[in-house]
């Protein structure tokens, strides 16, 4: 049995030697695709697509071209590719292709007093022990968002010149002598093409400046109005504007891939070390950063020091859509209602090795006060649907629901089984009913063996069937305490957010009270906001951990209601309707959630690479845990809602910088952070059951 061990120590200072005896290996299956692999060749419509494939990238760009696709870039065996879409089951099956992924889910933006609740004032200041003020110059943020408005004050140097060095807009191809070879898509903007007043750009109007918010929270100088000032104000910056509102084919996470190999190769052509800020993601997939884009990323960071990625955690804390079945020989369910006249329950993922001695059954209930159950399906396991890991498609069963009374069929369920992962090691499950006879009825994921799995569902962020949550009492229906209900854990935003290397953030309260554009005191009671206090957790900050257990968020920043650059289109509208959330100037508006946080992180990233231009994420990781605030509102950290705690810029910035220190014998196990003061993680992948490790504990 092969599985990833993750073992934790907590509360002292250690310094590890990890001795081991065990063999490591890789699995070389493919992985298989979702609703394409059920579409005809001749149904599939005659566009190209991008994707991430696993493959030898030789005979990939070969084959490529012959098709009229492209390789756009390759990273060791992970290539980000553009093919046509007709093409991408014939590629799936040529033997030296292990993988490939193409995603259509819709990726979305996840949204003064700032610099003292994290401490950077005195790191602007050069305050002592430092030995100069800190301000991200030199240092080159990027930034993937919605676009960036390249007309605030904010993003200009004293002489009125931009400070944006680029901006690659994804949303529009227009002129062809604008769309990058290397890509084939978007349009790049120059700083040449800026101060010319040739620049086209502008931040997506449907986000109300979501972009230009993140982009003044970590690199704004305050120009505009002399307030306002951001994390980093004299860092350089990149705009990648992702687009957002992709068609069923568009794969979002290769697009973001694509932007952080753009942003880090400009960055490496200007010899400066580079922090990317990734306010976007959304909540579908494994949340284990197995997937390919998010290896690519992974191995992007790792390509060399002077390089840090910080992402958003998500909006969804205050959500309970998590579900975890922790299987046993008694039979557990969880009931979902219809949503949009359809039962889709489509986010099931547990590694081979958990899921292996499941039995899954499909139940059909009266939506009514008990919940009556009036059918069932058989039960069945994965290894009755015989999905077979080189295949490359996956396995496609129709479950019927059997009435109790009678044997009629009731419903009928349609199943999908495939394979995930870089690894192919674990499984990805979905259940759809449809149908005029679904209506007043719920329907139940009826469980029992031995395992577990995560499945996340909700009918507001995801579109999907929602929970049933309001139960009958167990105690007068025996059957009901056997039931699972859903959580709020794990609710991160899932892909490239849930790596080690990725440095992710959560959200608490920045603020209580300002002065808006009518020069009104406003609190957040009178602009219309339940009042959460300055300091506490923002109520929808994502919780971790990731599904394989690590340790995320990494740390917590100031977020919610939080004054910040506006796209000032925006804010002129916001002006007119609703003055409160603008500040004096017209200038700045408040905006909030771990959009604005992760920022925050990326900006002090900016000074810390300034004064460690050779860091690495390890290093920086290393400090902001270390020295992470704690405090009543934080309790005991780490945890899943803060992390290691609250940012302190100035006492991260002050530890002293001691090089690499990637304790790694090889890439099948790591340690971090070593040496640590909170909490150490030992990862080791593919672990074989029954293999003998030895681990010297050197405390001090």
């Amino acid at each position: 049995m092969n599985y990833n061990a993750i073992i934790m120590f907590k509360n002292h200072l250690f310094f590890l030697l990890l001795l081991l005896s065990q063999n490591f290996f890789y699995a070389q299956d493919r992985n298989v695709l979702d609703k394409l692999d059920f579409i005809s060749d001749t149904e599939l419509p005659d566009i190209n697509v991008s994707a991430i494939v696993k493959a030898d990238k030789h005979k990939l760009k070969d084959q490529l071209e012959k098709w009229g696709g492209k390789l756009k870039y390759s990273y060791g065996d992970l290539s980000s590719i553009n093919i046509p879409l007709k093409k991408y089951r014939r590629l799936n099956k040529l033997p030296w292709v292990k993988s490939i992924e193409i995603s259509r889910n819709r990726i979305q933006a996840l949204s003064d007093t700032m610099l003292i609740n994290n401490n950077i004032i005195p790191i602007h200041n050069g305050q002592s022990p430092l030995s100069k003020a800190y301000d991200g110059d030199s240092v080159i943020i990027g930034f993937l968002d919605t676009g960036i408005d390249f007309d605030h004050d904010d993003f200009k140097d004293s002489t009125g010149n931009t400070r944006i060095i680029s901006i690659w807009d994804h949303t529009t191809s227009s002129n062809p002598a604008k769309i990058p070879s290397k890509y084939g898509y978007g349009q790049v903007w120059s700083d040449q093409d800026i101060n010319n007043g040739q620049c086209t750009h502008d931040d997506q109007a449907a986000y109300y400046g979501h972009g230009t918010n993140s982009s003044g929270i970590a690199s704004g100088n305050g120009s505009a109005t002399g307030q306002f000032k951001g994390i980093a104000p004299k860092a350089d910056i990149i705009m990648v504007a992702v687009k957002l509102d992709y068609n069923e084919y568009g794969d979002f996470y290769s697009s973001v891939a694509d932007g952080v190999d753009y942003i880090f190769n400009l960055a490496d052509s200007l010899g400066k070390p580079c922090v990317i800020n990734t306010s976007v993601g959304n909540y579908y997939g494994a949340r284990d950063g197995t997937d390919l884009p998010a290896q690519m990323i992974d191995t992007m960071i790792k390509a060399k020091n002077g390089r840090i990625v910080v992402a958003s955690a998500g909006n969804a804390g205050n959500l309970d859509y998590h579900l975890r079945h922790d299987v046993n020989p008694d039979t557990t369910f969880t009931c979902f209602r219809p949503h949009g006249g359809v039962v889709y329950i489509d986010q099931l993922y547990g590694d081979t090795a958990n899921m292996k001695n499941i039995k899954f059954s499909i139940a059909c209930h009266r939506d009514n006060a008990d919940l009556t159950k009036i059918g069932q399906s058989n039960f069945f396991s994965v290894a009755d649907l015989n999905l077979s890991p080189t295949g490359g498609s996956a396995i496609f069963d129709v479950e019927n629901i059997l009435a109790f009374n009678g044997g009629n069929i009731i419903s009928t369920c349609s199943l999908v089984l495939r394979l995930e992962g870089v690894e192919q090691d674990k499984y990805y499950m979905q259940f759809y009913i449809s149908g005029d006879s679904i209506s007043g009825y719920a329907y139940s994921l009826n469980t029992t063996g031995s395992g577990f799995f995560d499945l996340w569902s909700s009918n507001t962020i995801m579109n999907r069937a929602p929970i049933v949550t309001d139960i009958p009492d167990p105690f007068t229906n025996f059957a009901f305490f056997n039931y699972a209900l859903p959580d709020n854990y794990l609710t991160l935003v899932s892909s490239w957010q849930c790596l080690p290397s990725v440095v992710t953030v959560g959200n608490y309260t920045n603020r209580m009270t300002w002065v808006d554009y009518n020069s009104t005191s406003q609190t957040q009671t009178s602009c219309g906001y339940t009042p959460v206090s300055p300091g506490q957790i923002g109520p929808s900050s994502s919780l971790g951990p990731t599904r394989t257990g690590y340790q995320k968020p990494d740390i917590t920043a100031s977020g919610d209601f939080t004054f910040t650059s506006s796209r000032l289109s925006s804010a002129a509208s916001l002006i007119s309707s609703n003055p409160c959330k603008v500040a004096q100037g017209g200038m700045h508006n408040f905006n909030g959630g771990t959009s604005m946080s992760s920022p925050v992180v990326a900006g002090f990233a900016a000074l810390y690479l300034q004064k460690y231009p050779n860091a690495d994420y390890q290093d920086f990781l290393t400090h902001i845990k270390n020295t992470a605030k704690d405090d009543i509102y934080t309790g005991a950290v780490p945890n899943n809602s803060w992390g290691f705690g609250k940012l302190d810029g100035f006492s991260a910035i002050q530890q002293n910088f001691v090089g690499n220190k990637n304790s790694a014998i090889n890439e099948n196990f790591k340690i971090f952070p070593n040496p640590t003061k909170g909490e150490l993680n030992i990862l080791i992948k593919n672990f074989n059951e029954g293999a003998k490790i030895k681990i010297l504990l050197l405390t001090t």
